[in-house]
Parts: C-alpha cells; sequence; structure tokens
C-alpha cells in the first residue's frame, strides 16, 4: 500500500512539473452562481462563489471554494411562500485544454460538503395582512457533494456549467456560473534585447 501511494505522488509529480509556466501561480475567483434543483419542490437559487487556487503549472490548478446560495421568492401555487440556503464548502480541481490562447477551456472537479435548510409556508386561506399561516414543511441536510464541470475563461473572465450530486437527501442541481479572476494573469516576458553603449 505505501509503494502504490509513493508511485502515485511520484506520477503526479511528474505531471504537474512536466509542462512551462506562463501564467502566475495564484488566483483568486468571484463567481456568481445560478441554480436549479433537480426537485420540483425547490425552487430556483442564485449567490456568489469564492475560490482562490493555485496553479501547479499551465495546465493544472487545485483550490478551495465557499458557495453561498439563497431563495426568497413566491411559488407558482397560490399563497405559498418560500425560503431556503445552501452553504457548500470543499475542494477543486481543473485541467485547462489550451494554455496559449486567450480563450482557454477547462475541465473539472468539486468535492465538498453542502449543509441545505429549505422552508415552504402555505397560508389556509387568503389574508390581506398576511397573519395567518397554515402548513409549514420545513426541511435541513448535511452531506458530500460531487460536481463534474466545464468551462473556459476570456481574460479575467470565467464562466463554467456543473451538475451537483449530493448525499444525505439534498437534491442535486445544475449550476450555471460566471465571475471574474484576481491573479493568475499571464507573466511578464523579460526582453532579450542587450543594452548597446557607444564606444
Amino acid at each position: 500500500m505505501k509503494t502504490a501511494i509513493t508511485l502515485l505522488l511520484v506520477l503526479l509529480s511528474i505531471c504537474l512539473t512536466s509542462y512551462s509556466q506562463e501564467y502566475k501561480r495564484f488566483k483568486v475567483s468571484i463567481d456568481v452562481p445560478f441554480s436549479i434543483w433537480t426537485s420540483d419542490q425547490f425552487n430556483y437559487y442564485g449567490g456568489f462563489t469564492v475560490e482562490p487556487a493555485w496553479r501547479w503549472n499551465d495546465k493544472w490548478s487545485t483550490g478551495i471554494y465557499a458557495t453561498l446560495i439563497e431563495s426568497d421568492s413566491q411559488s407558482s401555487r397560490e399563497f405559498l411562500s418560500e425560503t431556503g440556503a445552501a452553504l457548500s464548502l470543499g475542494l477543486t480541481a481543473d485541467r485547462y485544454l489550451r494554455s496559449t490562447s486567450r480563450i482557454r477551456p477547462f475541465a473539472g472537479l468539486q468535492l465538498g460538503r453542502t449543509a441545505f435548510v429549505h422552508q415552504q409556508v402555505e397560508r389556509t386561506h387568503f389574508d390581506p395582512h398576511g397573519t395567518d399561516w397554515g402548513e409549514v414543511i420545513h426541511y435541513s441536510g448535511v452531506g458530500y457533494t460531487m460536481a463534474p464541470r466545464i468551462g473556459c475563461t476570456l481574460w479575467h473572465v470565467r464562466t463554467f456549467m456543473m451538475y451537483q450530486i449530493s448525499t444525505h437527501g439534498i437534491p442535486d442541481m445544475f449550476t450555471f456560473q460566471m465571475g471574474i479572476e484576481i491573479g493568475g494573469g499571464r507573466k511578464k516576458q523579460k526582453s532579450n534585447k542587450k543594452l548597446v553603449y557607444p564606444e
């Protein structure tokens, strides 16, 4: 077992160091996600994501992410109000498919934990003051999540799509995400011109 782990680490090290480094190593992405739950009983969600990442080379990067998505809206059903929130924390890994173009497509994976709370409140009859409420449906849970993702970056703009699969009764969701990257741009090219002094 120790031999297998050592061999895996050696191969990973070779993969991470076998490419040139044209881009700066550290970057922070700030994105706005728009999520759609696969379960019909849940609504659309929006929020924000912060994702610091480290480029091992121009092909691979790994990082951590924190995502908060929430909703407070009226359902299509009459007299039904919905509120909810989800907080996700975890790790990311991305493989860039092109490193010499301004448009850089990538494919990656997120692994983490998600805490989810959702509440539905339905009035039993019409009340213009909104004081008489009927049934309250409350759901919450904490589970593991895995989300394959694919997208691209253009200069410092990043956009991608992912499908999040969750455990412990948390509904799966499809997310479209767009934002900006701070840092991580191309390194300045060093000039090879030599100074010529007059004799």
